[in-house]
Order: structure tokens, then sequence, then C-alpha cells
């Protein structure tokens, strides 16, 4: 090894800089273009671990079936991530599953949504009167009563807006109609519903980001 070192140092020695140049290239350019890679494999890796990385779900909302843009989902993400404590870290994330109209992109949605339902990263659930109780007939959600929501007021104005379910026979389901936070991000409330996933392991900052919903 150091008799090939020495061969290769005496080849340099003798050459431009040019024929240095064309010569290191054309016989190194695998193990150059690989280090290269290596180190922005590793540059990225630190810059998205460490430096910045991307948002976690502080809580994860499932949208299923009424019409709604992309704008006014963000906006609405925006409005509840008020109870997140370090927004840069952590967001209230709302994703959107409804169909697409195209069987590929709906196969693969849906099995995302399957997916997340199964770990347990769903937390909330929010459609259409229809959507909604289909899920809770499925045994999806659990009761709103498992919220637990130490103001009265508070627990007071859920009971109030809550949906009895005769297949459940609890109240399983809550009305978003006129939820200000909901009517801030440009979102038509009149036929939308919550419900509570029946595996969220995140139940006491539901409580409290029920606080922000139905915030009169």
């Amino acid at each position: 090894m150091r008799d090939y070192f020495k061969a290769e140092r005496d080849k340099l020695k003798v050459m431009t800089f040019r024929e240095k140049r064309q010569y290191i290239w054309e016989y190194y350019k695998v193990h150059i273009l690989a280090t290269l890679g290596i180190l922005t494999l590793f540059g990225t890796v630190i810059y998205t671990v460490f430096i910045n990385p991307p948002q976690r779900d502080y809580i994860y909302i499932a949208w299923v079936g009424v019409p709604v843009s992309f704008e006014e989902l963000d906006n609405l993400s925006a409005g509840l991530s008020v109870i997140v404590p370090d927004s840069d870290r952590y967001v209230v994330r709302v994703t959107d599953y409804s169909s697409t109209g195209n069987p590929q992109i709906d196969m693969s949605v849906q099995s995302r949504f399957l997916a997340m339902l199964q770990i347990g990263s769903i937390d909330l659930f929010i459609s259409s009167l229809e959507g909604i109780t289909e899920i809770s007939e499925q045994g999806f959600l659990q009761s709103i009563d498992a919220l637990p929501t130490d103001n009265p007021d508070l627990s007071e104005r859920i009971a109030q807006r809550s949906i009895w379910a005769e297949t459940n026979e609890a109240f399983m389901f809550v009305s978003l109609e006129n939820s200000q936070v909901f009517a801030a991000a440009g979102i038509d409330t009149s036929d939308l519903y919550l419900g509570v996933l029946f595996n969220t392991g995140r139940l006491d900052l539901l409580a409290e980001l029920m606080g922000v919903i139905f915030d009169e």
C-alpha cells in the first residue's frame, strides 16, 4: 500500500495542474462522487433531525367527506394550534381523507387512513352527520363523555351539542355548528360533526382543544 501511494505521488509530481485534475477525476471519480453523496446525506440528516426538524403531531384530525380547500384546512390547523406549547416543533394537524375521484389516489389515501387508525395516530374524526354516524356504528369512536373536561361551562356547551347514537347507546359525537374557530377558517359548519377515536392516547389534550373549538 505504501508503494502504491508513492507511485501515485511520483506520477502527480511531473503533471501540470490541468493534468492532475484530469487524472484524479478519471481514476477517482467514483470515490469522489460516493464521498460527496455520503456527505450530502449526512448533512441532510443533521439538518432535518437537529437543525430544522419537521413538526410533529400534537393532535391529529382526520377530515372525511365534507368538501374543503387546502387553504381552509391550513387556516383551521393554525387556529387550533393555539394550544400547542411549542409551535416550531408541534402542530394540530388536519388531514383531508375525502375521495378525490381518482381510484389510485383514493386507494392510497384509504390505505394510509386505515394504517393511521390501526396504530392509534388519529385522535379526532370530522365529517358530515352521515359520515360520523357510519364510523360510529363501525366502532371507531368512543363516547364524548370520555373527555376529561373539568370546566363546567365547557362541559355544558359540549353536552348541548352532543348527539345520541342509538347503536352505541351513548353520546358519540358533537355538532360543530357555529364554532368560531371553524368560521374563522372559512368553513361551513352546518353539517359538520366531531368524534373522538376509540384508541387515541391524547384525551387530556383533546379536552384542552375542546375549549378552543367551543369557545364563546
